[in-house]
């Protein structure tokens, strides 16, 4: 199968000197789901940004072989598409269809392929009756939803998800786990939500303090009692 995440040697620091990561390597193939688990602070969302460039680091991130640097930025936001962990940092504009038309506009498409990609991609997330609503009158599993969907619009190939049941209650959860396992595709997703990661991924990665401490099937890692609890996970 195709690799289409390649992490080498990944480090980075923030400006107050704290090591969120501390040398990390992996891949990821095309189509696989890949659960990233571990304690607060392990550095799950700092990995995560450095998927599609927000943050860059010391060593390589490629994505589908295209190396993320400052050159590579649009294709790469294009193969990447982010969905972070609080939809209130995700959604902006004054009604739900032009928040997902936000994207395509930028990547200069045409009207009725700016419609076509809204309308697909609330339907795909179930929202496409809140098109004309304000995304700030909406429930927080809806903003979920429509957060996903604006990254949908933009036809990435790698989905990368920040704690997507976080807060949720559990209808909204149940309903973003059964949308995630429909949306198919390459996803990576941190979570602090061992049932997702077991429902949805069948590889699971453990960070702690910066560092890959696990690589495997989630089967086996989520069996593992004593490497859940030496990394505060149960």
């Amino acid at each position: 199968m195709k690799k289409v995440v390649e992490i080498e040697s990944l480090h980075f620091s923030y400006p107050d000197g704290t090591v969120a990561l501390g040398g990390i390597s992996l891949s990821v193939h095309e189509g696989e789901k890949v659960a990233l688990v571990g304690p607060n602070g392990a550095g799950k969302s700092t990995f995560l940004l450095h998927l599609n460039g927000i943050f860059h680091g010391n060593g390589s991130v490629r994505i589908d072989r295209l190396l993320v640097e400052k050159g590579t930025m649009k294709a790469i936001r294009q193969k990447v598409g982010l969905v972070f962990q609080n939809p209130d940092d995700q959604l902006f504009c004054p009604t739900v269809f032009e928040d997902v038309a936000f994207g395509p506009q930028n990547l200069g498409l045409e009207p009725d392929e700016i419609q076509r990609r809204v309308e697909e991609s609330l339907r795909a997330v179930g929202m496409e009756a809140a098109a004309r609503k304000s995304p700030f009158r909406l429930s927080f599993g809806e903003k979920k939803k429509v957060s996903i969907a604006t990254v949908l619009a933009l036809r990435p190939s790698i989905l990368v998800i920040d704690e997507p049941t976080a807060n949720l209650d559990p209808r909204g959860r149940n309903s973003i786990i059964s949308l995630l396992g429909e949306l198919g595709g390459t996803q990576i997703i941190a979570t602090h939500d061992l049932a997702l990661a077991r429902e949805l991924c069948s590889r699971t990665i453990v960070l702690d303090a910066g560092q890959k401490v696990a690589d495997g099937a989630t089967a086996v890692i989520l069996e593992d009692k004593s490497l859940l609890e030496a990394h505060g996970l149960i």
